[in-house]
């Protein structure tokens, strides 16, 4: 458990930023304090039995429904953020975006709700298994198994591009690999808390706003700047990169530094981690800095990782058979997008001196350790692409 010494908020899992005010969290020592809704009955329905995660904006519980003796997952708004709108708005959102989208590979929402307090929750799926982040600390994943869970991914998000739903906060913890016997897990995504939908630029999405998690930002988003769907192609590239691996491809100390180096710094390079050249390739097009320069869908990206996997050459940008690329929410020419970058990021860096100079929602991650591995093959396994749900 980690908490932020300024605000309080407090996370499971390694978050090493607040998601609130960036603070860095520090480790909290377990307490013997009561939480006051376990042991209770939410709205006659849902027996509170258990804290099973904790984040930014609410506290995950596992409960019961007391007549149907069924298990779900119930999803708390913290009590001193409930009178605040904005972040209502954005709690309301996440159901809202998740259950709009319908797709076998996004967990379900099932019911939504306010407590006596005024607080916001709602009722989701339980989820067996493990998130993406425990298992890459076991070590980087074979090819094979990273193609089986990106295409997962990808398809969901997919799902929600053609929804108009850009979700901004993809990393490992927001990945869930749910058990399925003796067949491979079945992926999961989580959390459209900061979701941008159907294009709007009101105040949850405005631009010069940054939301999401440093290790996994896109250039633009890192910058405030408008955002979409391949900014979700970016932070994919940066999961690929790094079940491959173990580790992201940029760190840092501070959330700043790490905003800076998606910004201005090409990743280091995969070749040179022992990976296929033509995975390295498929994975550098994702992470591309301009999104006109990146691979344009989710669809794009794992045909190229399915071409390199089978030692196929990977279509060149333009050339016959690749998908056009969305067009930009604002469309701008090179000189004033390289200006705007630049100012972004001086704009950034004046916020590292004097808080509160933009509203920034950025949620951690640490570093992952780098297993030992042999180089990755070349060898293709294809495999079902998840059917779309009823």
């Amino acid at each position: 458990m980690r908490v932020c010494p300024r605000c309080g908020a407090r996370y499971t899992g390694e978050a090493r930023f607040c998601s609130h005010d960036g603070e860095a969290t520090q480790e909290l020592l377990p307490s013997d304090s009561g939480d006051p809704l376990l042991g209770t009955v939410v709205d006659g329905r849902y027996r509170v039995e258990a804290v099973i995660g904790e984040g930014g904006m609410g506290v995950v519980y596992g409960v019961t429904h007391v007549t149907l003796g069924k298990r779900f997952a119930l999803k708390v708004l913290r009590r001193d953020y409930a009178r605040d709108e904005t972040v209502v708005e954005r709690f309301v959102r996440e159901a809202q975006a998740a259950t709009s989208i319908g797709h076998e590979s996004i967990v379900d929402i099932h019911d939504f709700g306010r407590l006596p307090d005024a607080s916001t929750y709602f009722v989701m799926e339980l989820l067996e298994g493990e998130t993406l982040t425990a298992r890459i600390r076991r070590g980087p994943l074979e090819p094979e198994e990273m193609l089986r869970t990106t295409r997962q991914i990808a398809s969901a998000l997919s799902a929600a591009h053609a929804s108009g739903i850009v979700h901004r906060d993809l990393k490992p913890d927001n990945v869930h690999l749910v058990p399925r016997g003796n067949d491979p897990p079945t992926v999961k995504v989580l959390d459209f808390g900061i979701a941008k939908v159907g294009g709007a630029h009101g105040k949850l999405t405005r631009t010069g706003t940054v939301f999401g998690t440093p290790y996994y930002m896109s250039p633009e988003q890192a910058a405030g700047q408008s955002v979409d769907g391949r900014t979700d192609v970016y932070a994919l590239g940066v999961l690929v990169y790094e079940m491959l691996t173990g580790q992201v491809p940029f760190d840092g100390d501070t959330f700043m530094g790490i905003l800076s180096k998606q910004m201005f710094e090409a990743p280091p390079s995969l070749v040179a981690s022992g990976i296929d050249p033509g995975l390295a390739e498929a994975v550098s097009r994702a992470l591309a800095k301009r999104p006109e320069e990146r691979t344009p869908t989710m669809e794009a990206l794992v045909d190229d990782l399915e071409a390199a996997m089978a030692g196929e050459s990977l279509v060149p940008r333009g050339g016959p058979g690749s998908r056009p690329a969305p067009a930009a929410t604002s469309p701008a020419a090179p000189e004033r997008r390289r200006t705007g970058l630049l100012l972004s990021g001086a704009a950034l860096a004046l916020f590292g001196t004097f808080a509160g100079g933009l509203a920034l929602y950025v949620r951690g991650q640490e570093p992952r350790p780098v297993a030992p591995r042999t180089p990755a093959t070349s060898a293709r396994r294809v495999l079902p692409k998840p059917p779309p749900r009823a």
